[in-house]
């Protein structure tokens, strides 16, 4: 029996290779698609009603709007046959960067701030938020040879055009939420930045419960995320600022404008699909 038929699921022009996870209104699977015999990732909506299908199509409208080259890109979307919502979105063979914690330098962290830095900038101008950044929702890819750091799932996010209906200012991962969500008040963008600390933080120490930031470690990254993870929104350091000095660690004798890319070639081993 085909995984289609495991889970009652049919899609016109794609095959279910592989159960990948799920939420609370979402199921994600691998999937193949057979007019080029490429590999997507498929998130079919498994809640009908008016709440979790305006949600649904609210992630499509932010991916398909908000797309860059650190966000991943949305392919398709429509109907099963049994007429639940589905949307496709590209494969990230080498998976997310958990699996990274505890193990990765400076120079890897950097990256990461760097790239997903620059996947929330055009989110955040338009009154955006992500409210889920984890190292689950940063996922690796290989683009000309480099590795580059991709932000995925929009599930929680809010943007301007998100109505007060369909926002849970408490959403999000216990471990990565800013202090003002957990007391109660609303999210801003200086929330994700917080995540985004939070992530870089677990990256470099290998677990979430120490906090320590020693410049053994850290260098003068400790200062960033210090000003990343204050408690005061308005004190932490916007986008903008946190590019510039990303920057000029990651590139101290250019003078150039900074890169989408990171100049670190992916072992070509690791891009072969898991399943």
């Amino acid at each position: 029996m085909s995984l289609d038929e495991d889970w009652n699921i049919s899609i016109e022009s794609y095959a279910l290779l592989k159960h990948l996870g799920g939420g609370g209104y979402g199921t994600v699977f691998l999937a193949r698609y057979f007019p080029d015999d490429s590999l997507r990732v498929v998130k079919v909506l498994h809640r009908l009603g008016y709440d979790p299908e305006k949600r649904f199509e609210r992630e499509i409208r932010i991916l398909q709007e908000r797309s860059n080259l650190n966000t991943v890109e949305i392919l398709d979307f429509g109907n099963t046959y049994a007429g639940h919502k589905y949307y496709a979105m590209e494969y990230c063979p080498l998976g997310d960067i958990r699996k990274f914690i505890g193990v990765v330098n400076i120079t890897f962290a950097l990256m990461v701030l760097d790239d997903i830095g620059r996947a929330l900038t055009p989110f955040h101008e338009r009154g955006g938020f992500h409210r889920d950044i984890k190292p689950d929702n940063i996922l690796m890819a290989e683009s000309d040879g480099k590795l580059i750091f991709k932000l995925s799932d929009f599930g929680l996010a809010q943007d301007n055009n998100t109505s007060s209906v369909f926002t849970n200012n408490a959403a999000g991962t216990l471990g990565y939420l800013a202090p003002e969500i957990i007391s109660g008040g609303y999210c801003t963008a200086a929330s994700d930045v917080y995540s985004l600390g939070i992530t870089i933080r677990e990256l470099l120490n290998g677990n979430l419960q120490n906090t320590s930031m020693t410049r053994e470690k850290f260098g003068d990254l400790a200062m960033i995320l210090a000003r990343m993870l204050l408690q005061s929104p308005e004190k932490r350091f916007d986008l903008s600022r946190l590019h510039k000095l990303v920057a000029k660690r990651l590139y101290p004798t250019s003078n150039e404008q900074i890169t989408f890319v990171a100049p670190i070639a992916v072992p070509k081993q690791r891009l072969a699909p898991e399943f």
